[in-house]
């Protein structure tokens, strides 16, 4: 690419590519705007809330500065591999004004951060149709206060043991297909100048959800 948003260089995170007339090429990453918009459109409140983020993959980064750029002050990572955790709450913390902290993904940190969270992103691909692999234990999930809200940004299926869980709780949760229209606005802007109405917006969830063979949020 000849030219890449800021922040999604700085995170390796580019999902909408714009090819100018000349042939000149630009990116960026909107799934952390799409995140971040699909919270708000279900009533979550982001100023000064405290969230725990699940997973530390490509679209964690661009999440995290869309987090901040909504108030958000407290984040933390959890993930697999520590060092990849760390390493995008070392970049949020210097691009940002958030604290960001980073730690190993097990049942104990899952537990402890649940009991602080006001917001928890599940981001990794656990769950997934085809991935083969889910939580072993979602027991976390009862640490959370009674009024926090559950965001799992997994497709298909769209009620994970994640959600399905959090709603037994009667806690507010998002699927994930509302990332993805999150940020059909942003993308159709860029890419084309289009502003969507909320009747494109309903049809490209049915299509989408008709494509994916999961349920429409809309």
């Amino acid at each position: 690419l000849d030219d890449v948003d800021e922040l999604s260089r700085v995170f390796h995170s580019v999902n909408a590519v714009k090819i100018d007339p000349d042939g000149t090429s630009h990116g960026v990453g909107m799934d952390g705007r799409g995140t971040v918009n699909a919270l708000l459109a279900a009533g979550v409140k982001l100023d000064g809330a405290r969230v725990l983020l699940a997973g530390a993959g490509a679209i964690c980064g661009v999440i995290g500065v869309e987090l901040s750029r909504q108030g958000v002050r407290n984040l933390q990572i959890l993930n697999r591999t520590r060092e990849n955790a760390q390493m995008i709450a070392d970049k949020l913390n210097t691009h940002t004004s958030m604290r960001a902290t980073a730690d190993t993904m097990d049942a104990s940190t899952l537990a402890q951060g649940a009991e602080q969270a006001d917001v928890l992103i599940q981001a990794t691909p656990l769950g997934m149709k085809g991935y083969g692999a889910d939580y072993e234990d979602i027991s976390f999930i009862d640490r959370l206060p009674s009024h926090a809200a559950v965001m799992d940004v997994v497709l298909n299926p769209s009620v994970t043991s994640i959600r399905r869980r959090a709603m037994e709780r009667g806690l507010k949760t998002v699927p994930g297909m509302e990332m993805l229209l999150g940020q059909m606005d942003a993308i159709f802007g860029y890419l084309w100048d289009v502003k969507l109405t909320d009747k494109d917006k309903t049809a490209c969830a049915r299509a989408l959800c008709a494509h994916l063979g999961v349920e429409s949020p809309r």
